[in-house]
C-alpha cells in the first residue's frame, strides 16, 4: 500500500513537473520568437515607408545576426534610392525647362514667320497694284509711267531689303 502511494505521489509529482516544464518552455519560445519576429517587423515597417516614398526610416539594430545585415541593407537600399530619385527629379526639372524653352522658341519663330510673310507680301501687293493701274491705262501720259516706275523701283527696292536682313539672319543662325 504504501509503494502504491509513493507511485502515485510521484506521478503526481512527475505531473506538476510537466505542466511546468511545459509552461516554462512555452514562456521561453514566446520570448525568443518575440526576439526574433521584432526585427522583422521594424523591417517591414520600414519597407512600407519607402514603398510610400519616406526614406527617413532606417533600421537601428546593431547585432551581427543575418536580420541585423539586412536591416543594414535595407539602410542603404533606401540612402541609394533618395539619391537617385533626387537626381531623376532634378534631370526631370531641367528637362521641362528645356521644353519650355523650346515651345518659347517655336512660339517666336511662327511670330517671326507670320511677321516676315507680312513683310515680304505688303511690298508685292504694292508693285502688283502699281502694274494693274499701269495696264489699265494704256495711254496714260509718260510723266505717270515714270511716277508709277519710280515707285514700283522703291517697292522692289524694299523687297530686296527684306530678302538681305533674312539671308543675314539665317547666316547668323548657322
Amino acid at each position: 500500500e504504501s509503494i502504491r502511494e509513493s507511485v502515485s505521489l510521484a506521478n503526481r509529482f512527475l505531473a506538476y513537473i510537466g505542466i511546468g516544464a511545459a509552461i516554462l518552455a512555452a514562456l521561453i519560445i514566446m520570448i525568443v520568437s518575440r526576439k526574433i519576429s521584432e526585427p522583422i517587423k521594424e523591417l517591414t515597417q520600414i519597407s512600407e515607408r519607402m514603398n510610400h516614398l519616406d526614406f527617413d526610416a532606417k533600421y537601428k539594430g546593431k547585432s551581427r545576426t543575418e536580420i541585423a545585415l539586412l536591416g543594414q541593407n535595407i539602410n542603404q537600399l533606401s540612402e541609394t534610392l533618395e539619391t537617385t530619385i533626387s537626381e531623376l527629379k532634378s534631370a526631370n526639372n531641367e528637362l521641362l525647362r528645356d521644353i519650355e524653352k523650346k515651345n518659347e522658341m517655336e512660339e517666336m519663330r511662327t511670330e517671326f514667320l507670320s511677321n516676315v510673310s507680312h513683310e515680304l507680301k505688303t511690298p508685292l501687293t504694292s508693285m502688283k497694284v502699281l502694274a494693274d493701274s499701269l495696264l489699265m491705262q494704256p495711254d496714260a501720259p509718260t510723266e505717270i509711267y515714270r511716277e508709277f516706275m519710280g515707285d514700283l523701283s522703291e517697292e522692289i527696292e524694299r523687297e530686296n531689303k527684306i530678302i538681305n536682313d533674312l539671308l543675314d539672319l539665317v547666316k547668323l543662325d548657322k
